[in-house]
């Protein structure tokens, strides 16, 4: 005896309906599918940004995001490269407020005593490592900052 090819689905008002198996195997591949794809949405929020210290562009170095007090969620870091940074929404950013500290390579040198040569030399004093900070306010999806010191 051949298997059946076809589902029965009874209803409400006892009517029976026949759906081939080939349709109900597709739809279960779709919904599965669609289902994966919501759990994986992790879109959040996302940041680029410009850094500027007095009037130019930071050529290298770091911003770290901390969320504030009352804020969920992780702290983060990005590479400064040529004045611009990027926190993708995989990150996991939260809205809400954020401390965001900037610290440059030349401030990391400048402590180390490093010159342009990468040649390490006795700072001239004992150097204490101060990043710049700015409080901001993020929200859902993408947020553009333009971080701007003048010393």
């Amino acid at each position: 005896m051949p298997l059946s090819t076809r589902i029965l689905i009874a209803t409400k008002s006892s009517r029976q309906i026949s759906i081939p198996v080939y349709v109900v195997s597709r739809l279960a591949i779709v919904a599965f599918a669609i289902l994966l794809a919501g759990c994986n949405d992790r879109s959040g929020v996302s940041v680029t940004g410009e850094v500027i210290i007095d009037g130019k562009a930071v050529n290298a170095g770091t911003v770290n995001v901390v969320p504030a007090q009352g804020t969920q969620g992780p702290r983060v870091s990005a590479r400064i490269q040529s004045g611009r940074f990027t926190i993708l929404g995989e990150q996991e950013l939260q809205p809400g407020q954020h401390r965001v500290t900037v610290l440059t390579d030349a401030d990391i040198n400048d402590m180390w005593g490093r010159t342009e040569a990468n040649e390490v030399s006795a700072p001239e004093k004992s150097t204490r490592l101060t990043p710049r900070m700015q409080q901001v306010s993020l929200v859902d999806g993408e947020n553009e900052l333009l971080l701007s010191f003048d010393e």
